[in-house]
Order: C-alpha cells, then structure tokens, then sequence
C-alpha cells in the first residue's frame, strides 16, 4: 500500500495537465499513488491521463461522466489506498519534496491533519498565511480552531491540507455534489471530525489564478443559491456542538462569511438562512469590526452591498 494518495479531478485542462502531474510524479518520496478522475473531460485530457498511466505504474485513471469537482473527488476518495491523502486541483502544481515534508511532519506529530502554505500565481506572494501557529505544534482541534479564527487564518481550501484518509473513510466525509464552494461546505465537517491538527510553514503549494477559472465564471445568482445552502447547513451543523466556546467562535465565523458574501455578490436582500438573522449577525460578531458591519447590514442591507 502506499504512503499517500494524491486525488487530481481533471477537466478541459490539456494545457495545463503536464504541469500538474510532472510535479506530483517527480516527487522526492516516491511511495504515492497518483489517481487521476477524468470527470467526462471533452478535450484530449481522456487520452493523456492513460499515457500516464502506461507510463508509470504508480497512476491510476478513472474515466466517469461529468459530475463536477465534488463528485470527481469523491471518486478519487474510493479508489485510495494510501495512509494520507491529498488533493492537487489539474492547473496547478506542488513543490517536489511536499510529499516527504508533510508526510514527515504527520507522522512525527500523529495529527489528523497538516496544513501547508501555498503561492497563488500571479500575484503578491504572502509572506506567512499562518503566522499565529507555532509550526510543528499538534493542536487539538478546538485550540485550533479558536487560536485560527481569532487570527482570520482557518482556510477552506482542500488543496492546502494533508489529511489521513481514515480521517474521511470513518467518518463518512465526501464532499457536497451540486454546489459550489464545496470547500467551505466540506471545512468544519473535516476538521470537527480530527482530533489534532498542525502546520508546515512551507509554501509546498503552488495555485494558479485562470481567467475561465469555476469561480470566475459562475454567476452571483448560482454562487447566492449555494452558499445559502451551505451555511444553512453550517447553522445547524454548529447548533449541535454542546461546547459553548467553541460553538459562539463558530457562529461568529457563519456571521462573517455571511457579510462578506453579501458584499461580495451586492446582495441587497441578503441571504435566507434559517436562525441566521440580523440579532444573530450582531451577537456574534467576532470583534467591534464586524459587530459594526452586522449594524451597517441591519440598518441598510442596500448601502452595505456596495461598500
């Protein structure tokens, strides 16, 4: 068996596939498995995958109808045999020791999960994305949370985490099909099933920003109808967490996405979100910023969405 799965859902990326898989097949630990999910992909991508596979024994290939990045995933999820696993989106590419350096740091520390840093191309580089963790540390998952939170540093992005695939298989996790924004759906189901979880300050990600990216070229209305769902589905995820610290923090995370998505796609009318209202949005403001934001909101959700 091998050490860790490396999951790349892959679709209408022809250019950019080589790039992706070159960097995950040269790396310095070379106990992986590579399972490359052609999900339906109508240019030359069917015929690459296969040559990769032929080429190294180490590649699997699934070939399935388009379902889109979560069902595509999730087929990765199936077919994994390895320890860990980790998901590597098809235009971009990892460092060539991200492997060994995660795997290192997860067996020496026994966290569920390791989070690492990453670059996002073209762009300025940031020089530390978890400057309030101590590296190395295996926090318990409420420390954690509580410590990120306060910093503005819990990221949903799968790509960026290092997990163990029991983490997934024994607690039923696979990813939400039909919505968009599926991380973010997917992070506090992740990361409240792990018991610890630590950080790698290495930028062993590399993400490439695409003009025809999902998230460029889906409208406001499509990206509204989702995150509705998934912070409904956050609501009453947090309303069963019997810790009151740790189920205030995440309200007060809910309450900021919820502004800041209203903002983001000028929603004038807001969201309906059941529990979720403008007392919710003000109690739980993490700090006098977004307490004065939620007051901004409350007074006029019109004059809010075009600041």
């Amino acid at each position: 068996m091998p050490l860790v799965s490396i999951i790349i859902p892959v679709y209408k990326v022809e250019k950019e596939l080589g790039r992706c898989v070159d960097s995950v097949l040269c790396q310095t630990l070379g106990d992986i498995e590579v399972i490359l999910v052609d999900d339906g992909s109508p240019d030359d991508c069917p015929r690459i995958c296969d040559d990769y596979a032929l080429a190294d024994s180490r590649v699997k290939v699934v070939h399935k109808q388009n379902g889109g990045l979560s069902d595509a995933r999730n087929f990765g999820l199936a077919e994994a045999t390895g320890d860990y696993i980790m998901f590597v989106d098809s235009d971009d590419s990892i460092e060539l020791d991200a492997c060994e350096r995660l795997l290192r740091l997860a067996t020496d520390s026994h966290a569920d999960i390791v989070l690492g840093d990453w670059r996002v191309t073209p762009g300025p580089d940031r020089p530390d994305h978890y400057a309030s963790l101590e590296e190395g540390k295996a926090y318990p998952t409420k420390d954690f949370i509580l410590t990120a939170l306060k910093a503005g540093e819990w990221y949903p992005c799968a790509c960026f985490m290092f997990c163990k695939l029991s983490l997934f298989n024994e607690n039923g996790l696979r990813f939400a099909v039909g919505l968009l924004h599926e991380d973010m759906e997917m992070q506090p189901r992740v990361f409240l099933a792990a018991d610890t979880v630590v950080c790698l300050k290495y930028k062993f990600y590399n993400y490439i920003q695409r003009p025809g990216s999902i998230m460029k070229s889906q409208n406001s209305s499509e990206r509204a109808v989702s995150m509705c769902e998934i912070l409904g589905r956050w609501k009453t995820q947090f309303d069963a967490i019997n810790d009151l610290e740790l189920r205030h923090a995440l309200y007060g995370y809910l309450a900021k996405c919820y502004l800041h998505t209203c903002r983001e796609l000028g929603l004038r009318g807001g969201l309906e979100v059941p529990g979720v209202d403008k007392k919710f949005l003000f109690e739980y403001g993490t700090n006098t910023k977004e307490k004065a934001k939620a007051l901004l909101f409350a007074a006029s959700p019109r004059f809010y969405s075009y600041l």
